[in-house]
């Protein structure tokens, strides 16, 4: 037996009812905190016989964690607390060995206690860094949640809103046919025709917006069927031939290195994808500019590349470049026409190109050197576009394609 384990067998009645009785005096306790203080003195007895303080420490941790034993004026379980209580047993044991020993022997004794205690708060501190990780766990979590929640309401909003709108732009639509029906005015049938345009691009929004839903509800169907790249692509260079005259913008497409064989896809999702990313060249692009279509075959893959000589892309923009809603042109300009340089769209082409191509299996991304009006750095799309010899099963989960080469 070594002196400390004897001195504090020796004076066990008194450290414990003398420890007890300072700890009320200070704190308000639940009767039952008198046995916890027991308890304590006894496993310290042990600690000290067996040279091992572990079951001291599961003792801090559950006092850390009760939420049975308030250990502070407010009744809170905080790690101050439980340390303000070590402080009261180290001081109570401190100077009862003073009282009992003389000097010479006390300090052998003081510094074993000492070094006790101090691996006891060692414990403490990590349990309080501990707690503050979960804490904050948790807060991120719960943070986590609501924006979840929010970020479904708000795509939930869209959905209805576009839906809701559609009806009375439709019944807009069938009055204005027949109203240019029963007129013979070339002037008012000119007049109507400038709202027909009007009708149409708001339509288009409304799709748009209807297509963002889909896609962050996970809701998109693809109807896969035999297509090839070159026959997409022959219908956008139709679709795309009004805006590049408008805008004075010319394109090259290279035909040579789109590879004709058959793959399966959504050949209407497919076209509207690659088609807004072009759209997207047309807008930034300045008049007289130049467009560029090209591919590269990977394993399995079609790197499908849209090149411009654009006023390129900022950095701080290329992290939300395909979030809905993240139109970088002039807003002031967002009324004038998708084409218009720098104008036109609420910003959802680039995220429905995203969502289609990554649930055909595949991937976006885009690079640039920068953003300048001035000297046109231009920038860089690739459509990573699966090649397939038959359709996907209707379970299949995709992992898209990693932007790393």
């Amino acid at each position: 037996m070594n002196k400390l384990e004897a001195w504090l067998r020796d004076n066990l009645d008194y450290l414990i009812e003398s420890s007890a009785t300072h700890i009320v005096e200070n704190i308000t306790l639940q009767a039952h905190a008198v046995e916890l203080v027991e308890t304590f003195f006894h496993e310290l007895l042990n600690a000290v016989r067996s040279n091992n303080v572990e079951p001291l420490q599961v003792i801090m941790q559950d006092w850390v964690q009760s939420t049975s034993f308030p250990i502070n004026e407010d009744g809170e379980n905080y790690t101050s607390g439980v340390i303000n209580v070590l402080v009261v047993f180290k001081h109570v044991i401190l100077e009862r060995i003073r009282s009992t020993i003389d000097a010479e022997q006390a300090i052998n004794l003081i510094m074993a206690v000492d070094e006790i205690f101090s691996e006891l708060k060692m414990t403490l501190a990590s349990l309080e860094t501990q707690m503050a990780i979960n804490k904050l766990r948790k807060q991120l979590k719960s943070a986590h949640e609501e924006l979840e929640n929010l970020d479904r309401s708000k795509t939930n909003f869209i959905s209805v809103a576009a839906h809701e709108l559609r009806t009375p732009i439709t019944v807009m639509e069938g009055y204005l046919r027949i109203a240019r029906s029963m007129i013979d005015n070339e002037d008012v049938i000119n007049l109507l025709d400038g709202v027909d345009v009007g009708i149409q691009r708001l339509l288009e929004i409304i799709s748009d917006m209807i297509d963002v839903s889909r896609i962050e509800l996970d809701l998109l169907q693809l109807h896969f069927q035999p297509v090839t790249l070159p026959q997409i692509i022959t219908v956008i260079e139709r679709d795309i031939s009004e805006a590049l005259e408008e805008r004075d913008l010319s394109i090259h497409i290279n035909h040579e290195t789109i590879p004709d064989e058959p793959t399966y896809a959504d050949p209407t999702r497919l076209r509207q994808a690659i088609k807004n990313v072009v759209f997207n060249a047309i807008k930034f692009t300045p008049d007289g500019g130049k467009i560029k279509i090209f591919a590269r075959q990977l394993p399995s893959f079609v790197d499908l590349i849209v090149e411009d000589t654009g006023i390129g892309i900022a950095p701080s923009q290329m992290a939300h470049l395909f979030d809905a809603f993240s139109a970088f042109g002039d807003a002031s300009l967002h009324s004038s026409g998708k084409h218009k340089f720098k104008g036109g769209g609420p910003g959802l082409g680039l995220c429905i190109a995203k969502g289609i191509l990554e649930n055909h299996g595949g991937n976006i991304w885009s690079e640039s050197p920068g953003y300048d009006e001035e000297t046109c750095p231009g920038s860089v799309f690739h459509l990573m576009i699966p090649l397939r010899n038959f359709p996907p099963e209707p379970e299949d989960n995709y992992t898209t394609v990693s932007l790393v080469e």
